[in-house]
């Protein structure tokens, strides 16, 4: 029987960490170990899955020589926590490993292009956007770039259900880009202002987007140089969507920089009676303001297409030997819609206009 590859999932036992090392011990090809910060967690996690994985701790915050000789235990590596800086990347990349990043956190994502010169020269492999924004939009927006290339720009819109179980972090990331503004094409973007209208499925139809910091549009350049990017954010309930953006245009939004207001704000998003536990994503090539074509795609529990989405890329590239490349890339540099798109399809509860 083939050797099985060795890989660690840091943030192991969080909601996508978990349900993707399931998917991957299934496929019997891999040798997986969780980790976090509580060991009795990452057991506990490690027991559930099943297929002799197994439990460690690991502390990105304050990663420990043992730590590290963790790291250099695996061949592969995924990691499925934001983190405070790119110096564990730096250590992965030094020890020539191949490096899988879930996080949707840009700053971090542009960041580690700077490493690409090191990963070559070390012939470690560093792939991120692996979820569904950024990820699968990037591969729909990809996908638009190949159908209509005559296109000057192209958007993408998110559209998120309250009734979604969303994970702590997820909810503290949404509000903290709610609070601040950031910069795109050189230019600064007032965070839930800028508005443009996004096709979404039938359900949903044409809906409003408000400009929101999510990676994808400052990676996509890099890859396509010729065209300009935008992605906005929207919710399934129109009335919250039309508040926050006045909000955002008095200023009211810059309020959840303080403790008390953004802790008052976590516990009202994580309320599951406030909208539907549902998700959309479009994406659209558009020329002198007008729509050339679109598609879009509508489904539930996030979290759990999230960690199908990383599985099957991380999936992909092993199999497929692209990981031996030395570099640091995006997921739109090696992968296309059509690649994960025949595994993907059934867990979507509505399409429009794709493959």
């Amino acid at each position: 029987m083939q050797n099985k590859v060795s890989l660690l999932i840091i943030g192991g036992y969080g909601q996508v960490g978990l349900q993707m090392a399931q998917l991957l011990a299934e496929t019997q090809q891999y040798a997986i170990t969780l980790a976090g910060r509580s060991e009795t967690k990452a057991r506990q996690a490690a027991q559930k899955t099943g297929y002799q994985t197994l439990g460690a701790s690991f502390d990105l915050y304050q990663p420990t020589v043992e730590h590290y000789k963790l790291v250099n235990a695996h061949d592969v590596i995924v990691v499925c926590l934001d983190q405070p800086n790119d110096q564990f990347v730096r250590y992965c990349i030094a020890q020539s490993k191949v490096y899988f990043d879930i996080t949707a956190q840009s700053s971090f994502i542009t960041a580690l292009q700077s490493l690409n010169t090191a990963a070559q020269q070390n012939n470690a492999f560093v792939l991120t956007s692996l979820g569904l924004c950024p990820g699968l939009s990037n591969l729909m927006t990809k996908e638009m770039i190949r159908r209509h290339p005559e296109a000057d720009h192209f958007h993408t819109g998110i559209l998120l259900g309250l009734g979604e179980q969303h994970g702590k972090a997820a909810i503290e990331w949404t509000l903290d880009n709610l609070a601040n503004d950031f910069y795109s094409n050189g230019k600064r973007i007032k965070a839930y202002q800028g508005k443009t209208p996004a096709p979404f499925t039938a359900a949903f139809g044409l809906r409003n987007t408000y400009r929101f910091n999510f990676s994808d549009q400052h990676t996509l350049p890099m890859t396509y140089p010729g065209h300009t990017f935008s992605t906005g954010l929207t919710f399934d309930r129109s009335w919250l969507s039309a508040l926050l953006h006045i909000a955002a245009r008095l200023g009211i939004t810059k309020l959840l920089k303080y403790a008390r207001v953004r802790q008052a704000a976590i516990k009202a998003f994580a309320h599951p009676l406030m909208g539907k536990e549902v998700f959309g994503l479009s994406a659209q090539a558009m020329q002198d303001g007008k729509m050339l074509g679109y598609m879009a795609v509508e489904g539930s529990r996030e979290a759990e297409i999230t960690a199908r989405l990383a599985y099957i890329s991380v999936h992909k590239i092993m199999q497929s030997g692209l990981h031996r490349q030395g570099g640091v890339f995006d997921i739109q540099s090696v992968l296309s819609l059509q690649d994960i798109w025949t595994d993907m399809k059934q867990h979507f509860t509505e399409t429009a206009h794709l493959p």
